[in-house]
């Protein structure tokens, strides 16, 4: 059985389309799967053709008539069914590789582009989009499961956020009932609560297990996730004030890069012992 894979480009300009697919198809002729390039001139139309043939692979221009790239890949990473499709973004503007990884694109590539490099990017994409097996997300919650996450989606984050000298910070925060004899809430599975949730788009929400939740914080440094944890903390008391919150957060540095989870579940236990936010394994005491 043939191996099928596709690749969609989305550019308002037909002469790149047209050079992108000849290069592509050159550089992929020997393989042993049969490659189908797709094509959309602008993000409205990359939508529907994405929705309809569910590619593997995107390379998507930002600037666009009709729906900019942003907008389209905001749609995409909005349904679950693109968590794994690999959309790279090519653009020419300094500050929009920021805006296309905050909105949920894997790469970015600038323009003019070097062609040996683009290729080289589109075989690794396409390498990476595998059937795993692993359930994406949580069946409960809709949340990303954790399985997926401490497998593969962390680890493809750390490598971005090096290799693009971004921050990350990884954010375990647990709930709870203040009081034992408050049987009310858990008779109701103690609110609505998940609704306090942030909800940043380029952040990843990760059902942990039953009463902890993981919150993987792209472009983020550690006083930007103490920020989104007081915000969250702020918004949980003030609608459900007999639940209490505990926070720990790691954050990307050297020490940490390959145990962040870790990190995050030490400085969890800290926050639970001590009722601060901690960090790293140290409570933040204000």
């Amino acid at each position: 059985m043939v191996n099928l894979k596709s690749v969609l480009i989305v550019d308002d300009e037909e002469n790149i389309r047209q050079s992108l697919t000849r290069h592509i198809k050159f550089k992929f002729k020997n393989l042993n799967y049969s490659l189908q390039i797709l094509e959309a001139n602008n993000g409205e139309e990359a939508v529907k053709v994405a929705q309809q043939k569910r590619p593997d692979l995107i390379l998507m221009d930002i600037r666009m008539p009709v729906m900019d790239g942003l907008q389209a890949c905001h749609i995409l990473r909005s349904n679950p069914q693109f968590d794994t499709t690999v959309i790279i973004f090519l653009t020419a503007e300094l500050t929009a590789e920021v805006k296309g990884l905050n909105s949920g694109a894997d790469d970015y590539i600038k323009k003019p582009f070097d062609i040996k490099a683009l290729l080289i990017r589109v075989e690794r994409g396409l390498n990476a989009k595998k059937d795993t097996g692993i359930s994406l997300h949580d069946p409960d919650t809709g949340l990303c499961s954790r399985r997926y996450f401490e497998s593969i989606r962390i680890n493809a984050e750390i490598c971005r956020a090096k290799r693009h000298n971004r921050f990350l910070c990884l954010m375990l925060f647990q709930v709870e009932i203040k009081s034992k004899h408050n049987q009310a809430y858990e008779d109701e599975g103690m609110g609505d609560w998940i609704s306090c949730l942030p909800n940043r788009i380029s952040d990843i929400m990760v059902k942990w297990n039953e009463n902890t939740f993981a919150i993987l914080l792209p472009e983020t440094d550690v006083s930007g996730a103490i920020i989104v944890a007081e915000h969250f903390s702020y918004n949980l008391q003030k609608k459900y004030p007999l639940l209490n919150l505990s926070v720990g957060i790691s954050y990307l540095n050297e020490l940490s890069c390959d145990a962040l989870i870790p990190f995050a579940e030490t400085s969890l236990a800290v926050s639970l012992d001590t009722g601060f936010i901690a960090i790293n394994g140290k409570a933040l005491i204000k």
